[in-house]
């Protein structure tokens, strides 16, 4: 399923590649827009924080850290 955004006047897309926890979800959309829009850092680095934030927040709350809610999404398309 392709979700596509834009994002500061340029296209860009993200594929979720499978189901995933729509809590976890908006956490990981969060901080990958807070990685990029705020401390403009990179797609690729933006991504891994977002999913490492997902896997901490859950760890930190004794829940699982079963991929399902953390391992949802990949970047794909153009960004700059």
């Amino acid at each position: 399923m392709k979700i596509l955004h834009a994002l500061r006047g340029k296209p860009r897309a993200k594929l979720r590649g499978g189901r995933c926890s729509n809590q976890a979800a908006r956490l990981w959309m969060r901080t990958l827009y807070e990685r990029r829009l705020q401390k403009h850092l990179g797609t690729a680095v933006a991504v891994h924080e977002a999913s490492l934030s997902v896997l901490r927040d859950r760890r930190m709350r004794g829940q699982s850290t079963h991929p399902f809610y953390w391992a949802g999404f990949v970047a794909t398309g153009v960004w700059r």
